[in-house]
């Protein structure tokens, strides 16, 4: 299984990622309240034993989110967000190296090998 921080995107540049930490007995709860907002947000459970959720969110709908997640904040129903800026480059770090990737020769596995 691929981790998610390795997984690539076809997400648009004007898309933004927000990260956050939440009670993990809310997660069903906050999704289901970020999907009532309609085109809010896309919503990606990273841990749900530490609650922590990744949103991606057009930039149109980057104040109404924040809006949003102060008032869950207030109420006790996430603990804190932050907006990853900018998000495709922070994704790029954790891609995996190619010579990990290469099915023929140069991987790690290869090493020690005789030719």
């Amino acid at each position: 299984m691929v981790a998610i921080s390795r997984m690539k995107t076809t997400a648009p540049e004007n898309t933004r990622l927000v990260e956050a930490i939440a009670p993990p007995s809310e997660a069903g709860f906050l999704n289901a309240l970020v999907e009532a907002y309609e085109g809010m947000a896309v919503m990606r459970t990273v841990d749900r034993r530490l609650g922590r959720f990744k949103y991606w969110v057009p930039e149109g709908q980057i104040d109404l989110l924040k809006s949003v997640f102060d008032d869950f904040i207030r109420r006790g129903w996430m603990l804190r967000y932050e907006v990853v800026e900018p998000w495709w480059e922070t994704a790029a770090k954790t891609d995996v190296p190619p010579h990990l990737t290469s099915p023929i020769g140069g991987g790690e596995l290869d090493r020690g090998r005789s030719k």
